[in-house]
């Protein structure tokens, strides 16, 4: 009996001691959207903030400081009046382990955690995908390190190389700098040939990612970033996009912002494309539980054969308790062309929680 008892105390201090080890996040998200061109029928659809119609994430780490493990998954859905009804599932799974008081990193598996970035509005990054990263911390705030990507080891890819070095071509690298006053962050994926007859590896592009953060001054948020794609190619089918934003903290309650870009995309146009955006924008927290806030983008654009100016303006109002929202939102927009002008307007609201 006294045996029993031991047993069953000691699973039960394991079982403790792991559960607060492990840790659940998620999120699930949809609304409605309606739009109603001018002169044209409206047409109501879902979405959320991704541009699917609804999203939902369920993710699960245990985190024991020497190494870990983390295992997520996703569901997006789109559909609606404008779209198939489509369903797309993703996920990560994999597991790492420090050495040397975290001098070294390893990571193997399904990786999603964006290393060697620095958040702005490039929504990409080279360390993430099937593959082993390594990681090395030499001093406080640097990371360096690289992934090698195992993706042409599935057999569903269409490209399976001649030799084991084929493999490495995907290798991506990237290195970080992270103090209280800046961070910055490069990352370049190397790309396989292509067969330009079958055009069977055109699904990947060497590229170019990098970005700075200053918060120098205080209240004040400056970040650069950018990305040039197909560096091998980059005359003819190469793309090029920097964007610089400034955020000032007026009050507790008040902030404001621009947001500059530049676009040159030669990859879909022979004669070449390039554009601009300026876009003001304006947050106001009216309490703890309601926000306000708009924007107006301005653009001016050319495809080589005639160019757009366009401008719009969108608004919104949220309501958040917990890590639950409710957003309502209006957005026009109007494109200026040597054909003629093209005006729509958009209706939405949004729900949504995360844990």
């Amino acid at each position: 009996m006294k045996k029993t008892l031991v047993v069953l105390l000691i699973l039960a201090v394991a079982g403790g001691v792991f559960a607060q080890e492990l840790k659940w996040n998620g999120e699930a998200q949809s609304g409605v959207k309606v739009k109603i061109p001018d002169g044209g029928k409206a047409q109501i659809e879902a979405f959320d903030d991704d541009g699917h119609g609804a999203k939902a994430s369920l993710t699960t780490t245990y985190d024991v400081g020497e190494w870990g493990l983390k295992v997520g998954l996703g569901v997006n859905w789109t559909g609606g009046a404008a779209n198939p009804d489509t369903v797309v599932t993703s996920g990560n799974a994999y597991g790492w382990i420090n050495f040397a008081e975290n001098l070294v990193s390893v990571k193997a598996g399904v990786i999603d955690d964006a290393a060697w970035a620095v958040g702005g509005e490039v929504d990409d990054n080279v360390s993430n995908g099937l593959g082993i990263r390594f990681e090395i911390n030499p001093m406080e705030g640097v990371s360096l390190g690289l992934i090698l990507d195992a993706s042409k080891f599935l057999p569903k890819d269409t490209l399976q190389p001649d030799n084991v070095s084929d493999y490495f071509q995907s290798t991506g690298f990237g290195a970080s700098y992270t103090t209280d006053m800046f961070n910055v962050a490069v990352g370049f994926k190397l790309a396989p040939d292509w067969d330009k007859t079958n055009l069977i590896a055109k699904k990947e592009y060497m590229k170019l990612i990098f970005g700075v953060g200053l918060n120098i001054i205080e209240n004040l948020d400056i970040y650069i970033d950018g990305r040039i794609t197909n560096l091998g190619d980059f005359g003819d089918n190469g793309a090029f996009e920097l964007y610089e934003e400034v955020g000032y903290q007026i009050s507790e309650q008040l902030k404001v912002g621009v947001l500059l870009g530049e676009f040159i995309d030669g990859k879909n146009h022979h004669d070449g494309f390039w554009k601009l955006l300026v876009k003001p924008w304006v947050e106001f927290k009216v309490n703890e539980n309601i926000s306000v806030g708009a924007d107006v983008p301005l653009t001016l654009e050319d495809n080589g054969d005639f160019g757009f100016a366009s401008f719009g303006v969108n608004a919104w109002a949220q309501y958040a308790v917990g890590g639950a929202f409710a957003k309502a939102g209006y957005g026009l927009s109007n494109r200026m062309k040597k054909y003629g002008d093209s005006m729509a307007h958009e209706i939405y609201l949004l729900f949504g929680f995360s844990f």
